[in-house]
């Protein structure tokens, strides 16, 4: 009984009890992830994390990003022109 009896995990996740709130905890397979286990491949292309162009790619349960010439950062989110003047 208790919140595992609502089913609470996703995508083929384990559910157990915990005594603090929200009083259960889920453990996802693989390339999942999340409270619910409902966060994968699918949810980074969706939200679209990687900016200026960027493409998103799975790393196991995580994701990294690809960017375009002349972009740079963990997202992709600096220009060349601004990496540049970086101080060292």
């Amino acid at each position: 009984s208790g919140q595992c009896s609502r089913y609470p995990c996703e995508n083929g996740g384990q559910c157990s009890r915990t005594s603090s709130t929200p009083y259960y905890a889920c453990y996802c397979k693989v390339g999942w992830r999340g409270v619910n286990c409902s966060e994968g491949k699918h949810t980074f292309q969706n939200k679209k994390p990687c900016q200026n162009g960027g493409w998103c790619i799975q790393k196991g349960v995580d994701f990294v990003c690809r960017c375009r010439l002349g972009y740079g950062g963990d997202r992709c989110q600096f220009s060349e022109c601004w990496m540049l003047q970086l101080p060292d």
